[in-house]
C-alpha cells in the first residue's frame, strides 16, 4: 500500500469518534479507531487536503474517494471524511500536552495528522485516509477555548 507523508489537516469538526474503542459495525468490529472529520465546503481545510491528496493520487480520480458529501439530518451542509488506525492514535490538548482520548467529544473543533494511502482490494480501488494523532483545539459545545493554539512553524505542533 503506497502512503503520503505525514499531514497535518487545518481545523474541523469532530463527527463520529472511535477512540477508546476500536469501532463496531452492525455487530462486527472493524478492528480500527476511527474519527469522522466534518468539513465545510468552502473551507480552506478541505481545499489543502483535497490539493494534497490530487498530488498524491496515481489513479487520477478514479475509484473510491475518501470525501463525502454529508446527507444526514445532522451531516447536511459538510463534506465527511473518515480516517482510521490499527493502533490507538494519540490525542493532545491545545497546548500539545497529551490527554485522554475520551475527553475528545463530537462537535469539538480538532486538528490531526494522517495520511493519504493507495488500496486496491481487487474489486474496489480507491484512497483513504489513515489517523496518526489528534489535537483538540477547541470544545465544541462551549463555544471554545480562551487561549490561542500554538503552531510552529516547519515541524509538527503535537
Amino acid at each position: 500500500m503506497r502512503m503520503s507523508d505525514e499531514v497535518l489537516t487545518g481545523e474541523f469538526e469532530m463527527g463520529f469518534i472511535h477512540l477508546t474503542e476500536k469501532e463496531v459495525v452492525k455487530g462486527t468490529d472493524t478492528g480500527k479507531y476511527s474519527i469522522q472529520m466534518r468539513l465545510k465546503p468552502d473551507s480552506q481545510t478541505l481545499e489543502e487536503l483535497q490539493s494534497k491528496l490530487s498530488k498524491f493520487d496515481q489513479m487520477n480520480g478514479e475509484g473510491w474517494s475518501p470525501f463525502k458529501v454529508g446527507e444526514g439530518e445532522y451531516d447536511t451542509g459538510f463534506i465527511l471524511t473518515k480516517a482510521k488506525s490499527i493502533f490507538q492514535p494519540t490525542c493532545k490538548n491545545a497546548e500539545g500536552a497529551e490527554i485522554d482520548p475520551s475527553v475528545i467529544r463530537k462537535g469539538d473543533k480538532c486538528r490531526a495528522i494522517i495520511k493519504f494511502a493507495e488500496f486496491d482490494t481487487g474489486t474496489m480501488k480507491g484512497n483513504t485516509v489513515l489517523l496518526e494523532r489528534v489535537q483538540r483545539i477547541a470544545d465544541g459545545r462551549s463555544g471554545g477555548l480562551d487561549f490561542p493554539v500554538k503552531e510552529k512553524k516547519g515541524d509538527i505542533p503535537f
